[in-house]
């Protein structure tokens, strides 16, 4: 059970002498290796969008907004978090693999990592180069991967940060969820139910005298909330997953339609209010909050308004600066990219997805296997989660393909009778 509270008034900010620590809270979500800008649609930025200041996100603008965020109010130390599926989702990935990931989020300086579960796209193997070298710790609680002394050593439950000399501990989540990883990829790895793990990672912190306790990760919001409502020792939980946008206000800044309030205030059974927040995908928002303790490392009353005083999804658009350093880095891939960047196609019609539901272009993808794979069958399926992009009226680029489809699935083909279909 739990209990969303409505946004309060406008609250005086606590002076820094009636708490215990403030400090500013920046993350960010599924990113999905989107480093170049996207359209509102989150899909690629086409020439005329860019030429029209149209664009949204992309590694650059991430930089500069949360280089932004940590030099205002100077005297306020910063954590910035990434909460998962760094990895897959565009041509970027399918090419490079964890190479302009790894270097890109060095970067950023993030202080910690909730891997998530396309970060096992290509198995240890491929998170493990990235792990060893992003200098900040990957985290998961629930993940056992003892079996791999090579990439257990890094992948933790948790990390104690020192933020002007107070302990703040932060516990990574992965979900349990078997059926979005590739089972190859997992093999001999065990996941446990993400909220009884937290809840044992937070009791190990607490009795090594860390009292402010964050949980990043990536299981979905549903996931988040629970956890908000069962974990007594949490005190804010930054999530992903489901790529859920949560605003607060009347007008949201974009097309998204808010899925709750930014934070969503979740009272638990123990009578504690804590704030959960996501920030949607693909880099088109960052996540902004200033949090303020008190003595005991409890968020101060009222939570909404005091305890966090300030709270932003902020939209990443035109008006944000592109940081030269994270453009400087991407240039070096450019010749690769060349190839995937040429026209092939044009389109007339908005094609989208459509989560759960059939879509156009769910429809055209199963027509294209059909007709184009497998010329002789005659039905073709295709599950709406493996469709990650839309594609917007105009040209079609290979780009966009494999924006389209990210993974390495195969197309396959099975001579089955029609009674055993249910539609």
């Amino acid at each position: 059970m739990f209990l969303v509270l409505s946004t309060a008034g406008a609250l005086p900010r606590p002076s820094f002498n009636e708490t215990s620590l403030s400090f500013k809270l920046i993350h960010i979500n599924d990113i999905h290796a989107h480093f170049e800008p996207v359209n509102e649609n989150v899909g690629r930025c086409h020439k005329d969008q860019i030429e029209a200041n149209q664009c949204f996100g992309g590694a650059a603008r991430i930089k500069t907004a949360a280089d932004r965020v940590r030099n205002e109010k100077a005297d306020m130390p910063s954590i910035f978090l990434n909460a998962g599926d760094y990895y897959q989702g565009t041509i970027w990935y399918s090419l490079f693999k964890y190479r302009p990931v790894l270097e890109i989020a060095r970067l950023m300086d993030y202080d910690a990592m909730g891997v998530g579960n396309h970060d096992f796209d290509d198995g240890r193997d491929g998170l493990l180069p990235f792990a060893q070298e992003a200098g900040f710790p990957l985290l998961a609680a629930n993940l056992n991967v003892s079996a791999f002394p090579e990439i257990d050593a890094w992948i933790d439950s948790a990390t104690i940060l020192d933020v002007q000399g107070v302990k703040v501990g932060v516990i990574g989540y992965i979900t349990k969820d078997l059926s979005v990883y590739d089972s190859g990829n997992i093999a001999n790895m065990t996941f446990y139910d993400e909220v009884e793990s937290v809840n044992t990672a937070a009791k190990k912190l607490k009795e090594q005298g860390v009292n402010i306790i964050i949980a990043a990760g990536h299981a979905g919001y549903e996931v988040d909330l629970r956890m908000a409502a069962e974990v007594e020792d949490v005190d804010l939980i930054v999530g992903g997953h489901s790529h859920t946008f949560l605003f607060s206000g009347e007008q949201p800044p974009s097309i998204e339609v808010p899925q709750g309030p930014y934070p969503t205030y979740v009272t638990n059974r123990f009578g504690k209010v804590v704030p959960v927040v996501q920030v949607y995908c693909y880099t088109k928002y960052l996540g902004h909050l200033e949090l303020n303790f008190d003595q005991q490392g409890e968020l101060m009353k009222p939570v909404d308004g005091i305890g966090v005083s300030v709270a932003e999804p902020i939209l990443l658009d035109a008006t944000v600066d592109e940081d030269p350093s994270i453009l400087e880095a991407m240039q070096k891939y450019a010749p690769e990219l060349a190839y995937y960047k040429v026209e092939i196609a044009n389109t007339t019609v908005f094609l989208h997805r459509h989560g759960s539901e059939e879509s156009n272009l769910g429809d055209f993808v199963a027509d294209a296997l059909r007709t184009c794979y497998w010329q002789d069958t005659t039905i073709a399926v295709q599950n709406n989660g493996g469709i990650r992009s839309d594609l917007i009226v105009g040209d079609i680029t290979r780009e966009d393909i494999f924006a389209v489809f990210p993974f390495n699935n195969t197309v396959d083909k099975v001579t089955m009778k029609g009674r055993n279909l249910l539609i």
